[in-house]
């Protein structure tokens, strides 16, 4: 049973690592594509997967495997882990559902000129 704890402790740990690096590479960039979105939504879901697998699992344990449990867990600091993951992934989807939006409103923005542009010459053309 502690191997399968750990492991889902060390799954916690990568995910954790992850939107923290992913947080450090989405501040230095400008350009936001929607493939980012998804992708981070998808990372998303698949922790709160794991997160529902290991609180599952953490409950279906006998009172005394319970109790020895939540002091292996105090000493591996988890409860931080995931107050760290859940900031990551707060910050960086409003992070990226501004740069996103941004993104967007300049290239509405190139679109209209042409729009406009367009426009001139078809009534230019038309006189």
């Amino acid at each position: 049973m502690l191997t399968v704890l750990q492991m889902n402790y060390y799954k916690i740990r990568f995910y954790k690592l992850y939107f923290r690096d992913r947080l450090r590479i989405s501040a230095k960039k400008r350009k936001v594509h929607l493939k980012e979105i998804k992708n981070l939504n998808k990372m998303t879901i698949i922790y709160h997967n794991i997160l529902l697998t290991y609180k599952t699992l953490k409950s279906s344990f006998p009172p005394k495997i319970h109790a020895e449990f939540c002091l292996i867990e105090s000493k591996w600091n988890i409860d931080d882990d995931l107050v760290l993951i859940d900031h990551a992934i707060v910050m960086q989807e409003s992070y990226l559902a501004k740069q996103y939006q941004i993104n967007a409103e300049i290239t509405n923005k190139y679109l209209n000129y042409s729009l406009s542009f367009i426009a001139f010459i078809q009534i230019t053309s038309i006189y």
